[in-house]
């Protein structure tokens, strides 16, 4: 089947290349002139796009197709839908418009993305100390309620949580032990989403270098440029069959 299909684009693009001959029905020559003069349209801007402008575009397109898996799956439970199989598919396109998503706003905006998360995470990870703070200045008990609830527990470096222990000591290691979590998370983030960002970046970067390819060899006969490169790809994906 797959041969096929190929084959058919081929003598498709052959009987372009015919040109005049095969364009002697007005109808086919008047649908054939606007599909250049469309793809010209086309082939220009795509060649004068920016790699970053490309990925904001993808970015959108990430986040509607999430909200379209989101109302896909949704839809599938209101109207009752037993599929496991389409269940599962639409939930892996969720997971993966969400990461990808989120991967291009966290290497494109990173400054603007930490100032928006910045200031819950540090109110998290520095509550222990606010709270030993508190403690030892106003005498309120938020750290020996603590205590006795994680009594016994092992921070890390071989220490142990004890009823009686310092109030500031123990807000100290808490908030160390956050801050080390919180790092590590970092790290993790930035090869995730590095890797997927890159991944967007290459889906955004060939279709622009092979427009400006186009433009470069055939810049008055674009779509005649695109119809060699498929005829190319076509003929290379046959010899690997």
């Amino acid at each position: 089947m797959t041969k096929l299909i190929l084959n058919i684009i081929q003598m498709l693009i052959g009987i372009y290349w015919a040109g005049e001959v095969a364009r002697q029905n007005k109808k086919v020559d008047d649908f054939v002139a606007q599909l250049e003069k469309g793809y010209q349209s086309f082939n220009q801007n795509l060649q004068e796009t920016t790699i970053s402008n490309g990925l904001i575009v993808l970015r959108k397109f990430y986040g509607w197709f999430a909200f379209v898996s989101l109302v896909m799956i949704f839809s599938m439970g209101a109207l009752s839908i037993r599929n496991p199989e389409l269940a599962y598919i639409f939930s892996l396109f969720l997971i993966g418009s969400c990461l990808s998503w989120f991967s291009i706003k966290w290497v494109t905006e990173h400054k603007k993305t930490i100032s928006e998360i910045g200031p819950q995470a540090a109110l998290f990870v520095f509550s222990p100390l606010l709270m030993g703070a508190f403690d030892f200045i106003f005498g309120t008990s938020f750290i020996p309620i603590l205590t006795k609830s994680l009594a016994n527990t092992s921070l890390p470096f071989g220490y142990e949580i004890t009823q009686d222990m310092n109030p500031i000591v123990f807000s100290f290691m808490v908030t160390l032990l956050f801050v080390s979590v919180f790092a590590i998370y970092y790290l993790i983030t930035w090869m995730l989403t590095t890797a997927i960002a890159f991944a967007s970046t290459v889906v955004i970067a060939i279709p622009v270098l092979l427009a400006r390819l186009i433009h470069i060899v055939w810049p008055k006969k674009a779509f005649f440029g695109f119809t060699v490169l498929i005829f190319a790809i076509v003929t290379i994906w046959q010899q690997l069959l």
